[in-house]
């Protein structure tokens, strides 16, 4: 359970007008993300089909793409969300057959031709949605006709009389089925996009995009925004507070993550919803190098006598529950977690008899942060808690089924059990947490940064295209 917290705490969203996450994205990360792509469309462009085309008695029909080599584009990001991917030269290679009444014959089509492709980013659906536009500049177009030696001199010398029809023919129709291509290529790569993560019982949580900002030849910056949906099946509310887009801070980086402070108390909300909140600790999960410390009868029989009186010698457990929902503030080094919790001591008489004795209330700020770090095949996220000191605890009796506790008498004892036990395992459990991000992204060399009221991710990135 404390895995889905941290998942939730980490990439939640809460319903608001506000982007509660936002992702930036380099110029040459967007390189690097169109030549990933670029195998998948030049798969699409090689299928593409042409319908027959007419000029006056010329005409022209099963058109086949032989060849199609396109280089890399060079991307560049303009002002309000557009980018514009540019390719100097492109070689395409066509088969078809020619028709110039009364002759017929087969015919080979070579042409250079220059793109540049400019692409509005909006958002649609809670997806990120992409329409893009082709510019298709003919450099040059060379048509052979055979057909024999007198037949093809003498259709080829028409067709030179024809040769600024077909180098438009040409021109309008790779420029209409190419931009068909890329659209449709783009549209199933998006489909594909799944931004909803599913955690069981602990609930639903939906961090789609929202809105997109550009700022030209530098970085673009996607807002995420959805729902938070908890065990009983009800949107969390709440109101994300603005977040500026992210300048990268890091040169290098390849991406910038930005989470604010209002996404992750409205997760942690989640959480309490789900009522999966309450940590069991028995004597057998203590570390066995802790020899001081015990979870028996025996043990608390210095500190609190009448449990081994009215028990005798027993098991006990310790159960570790939330009082509060837990209240998260970004410093500019760690979170800052306050949190009010109860702590249940508990005697075991049978395995089916379980019997409540005394709870502590327990006050206890806690700092940690967030570390990033890369496996073969996902990207792992694990949170870290530092220890509180004595004096920052809050101690005090809050029920008794065994008459008086000498709460200053099992103060130290309580801090101990938080610092050596309570602590320990709460870090363990978020200590691996695999992160929910786009299929085929895995982060590389990620730094994180606290800062006043959010944190950061830069980070760089591979990507395989799913």
């Amino acid at each position: 359970m404390m895995k889905q917290v941290l998942l939730a705490i980490l990439f939640g969203v809460v319903l608001s007008t506000n982007p509660g996450l936002k992702a930036t994205i380099r110029e040459d990360s967007m390189n690097y993300l169109v030549k990933q792509f670029m195998p998948k469309v030049r798969a699409d462009i090689s299928h593409l089909e042409i319908p027959e085309v007419h000029s006056g008695s010329l005409t022209i029909r099963n058109i086949r793409l032989l060849e199609f080599n396109i280089n890399d584009p060079t991307v560049t990001i303009l002002q309000n969300s557009l980018l514009q991917a540019s390719v100097s030269s492109c070689y395409v290679k066509m088969h078809a057959d020619w028709q110039y009444d009364p002759v017929k014959s087969d015919a080979e089509i070579k042409t250079t031709i220059s793109l540049t492709t400019t692409i509005q980013i909006g958002v649609q659906d809670k997806k990120p949605s992409f329409s893009a536009n082709v510019d298709v500049q003919v450099l040059d177009v060379d048509v052979h006709v055979n057909g024999g030696w007198i037949l093809g001199d003498i259709i080829n010398f028409i067709i030179q009389q024809f040769k600024g029809p077909i180098k438009d023919l040409v021109h309008d129709q790779i420029r209409n089925n190419l931009q068909q291509a890329v659209n449709d290529s783009i549209k199933r790569l998006v489909t594909g996009l799944d931004l909803n993560l599913e955690t069981g019982s602990f609930g639903k949580f939906d961090f789609g995009f929202v809105s997109t900002s550009s700022v030209e030849r530098n970085y673009i910056t996607f807002g995420l925004l959805g729902q938070v949906t908890g065990k009983d099946g009800k949107v969390i509310p709440g109101e994300a507070a603005p977040m500026e887009d992210l300048s990268p801070a890091h040169p290098t980086s390849m991406i910038q993550l930005g989470l604010g402070d209002h996404v992750l108390n409205s997760a942690l909300q989640a959480w309490m919803v789900s009522g999966q909140t309450a940590l069991m600790i028995n004597d057998s999960m203590i570390p066995k190098e802790v020899t001081a410390l015990h979870l028996t009868t025996d043990f608390f029989r210095d500190w609190v006598p009448v449990l081994f009186d009215k028990f005798g010698s027993k098991q006990m457990r310790l159960m570790v529950m939330p009082e509060t929902v837990p209240v998260v503030s970004t410093s500019m080094k760690n979170l800052n977690v306050t949190t009010a919790n109860i702590l249940r001591f508990q005697v075991v008489e049978s395995e089916t008899s379980i019997v409540d004795v005394f709870d502590i209330r327990l006050g206890v700020p806690l700092q940690g942060v967030i570390n990033v770090k890369s496996e073969p095949s996902k990207t792992i996220v694990s949170g870290v808690i530092a220890q509180p000191s004595d004096n920052d605890l809050s101690i005090t009796l809050k029920s008794s089924t065994v008459g008086d506790i000498d709460v200053p008498k099992v103060r130290r004892l309580i801090s101990f059990v938080v610092r050596i036990v309570v602590v320990p395992l709460v870090n363990f459990s978020i200590a691996s947490i695999p992160l929910p991000i786009v299929k085929g992204l895995t982060l590389r060399n990620a730094v994180v940064e606290h800062n006043d009221k959010h944190s950061r991710i830069d980070s760089d990135f591979e990507f395989v295209p799913q």
